[in-house]
């Protein structure tokens, strides 16, 4: 036996375990409107449902892209469905792919940035300093011969 939950707020984590027999436990939350945004385009949309990774042990829904063991277990992510997918995305790959070096060196190159900035910086700070060096020391030299 299953049990599904509908909830505005989750108890009791883990009660599909404690409960003799169950095949599991799962939560779903539905939300009122929520506006949708990608690119340009604005979406409302007015039935959204949130569930965590345990729904699709509980539910054997088929996927056409992805994993449905790994799905819904990171922050931030969805499932949508494909007349969903075609309406955001059009013909896109919904799903973004990129590769771990890309993503190391654009870091590189924003540190890169950031560390030429901050040069920049403690060279425009060192000139101002030795300026206010020569303007003092000019100040006390007039003092001292008047």
């Amino acid at each position: 036996m299953k049990y599904i939950r509908l909830r505005r707020q989750p108890h009791g984590r883990g009660a599909g375990e404690r409960i003799s027999g169950s095949g599991g436990c799962s939560t779903i939350d539905e939300s009122s409107d929520i506006l949708v945004r990608y690119g340009d385009r604005q979406f409302n949309e007015s039935r959204v449902y949130f569930s965590d990774s345990t729904y699709f042990i509980i539910f054997t829904l088929p996927l056409i892209i992805g994993n449905p063991a790994t799905a819904l277990t990171k922050p931030a992510t969805i499932v949508l469905t494909q007349e969903t997918a075609v309406k955001y995305f059009g013909n896109e790959d919904p799903i973004e792919y990129t590769f771990l070096d890309q993503d190391f060196d654009n870091l590189m190159r924003a540190d890169l940035k950031l560390g030429d900035l901050f040069t920049l910086f403690s060279m425009l700070a060192i000139v101002i300093a030795c300026l206010g060096l020569g303007g003092l020391a000019s100040f006390v030299t007039v003092q001292r011969t008047k």
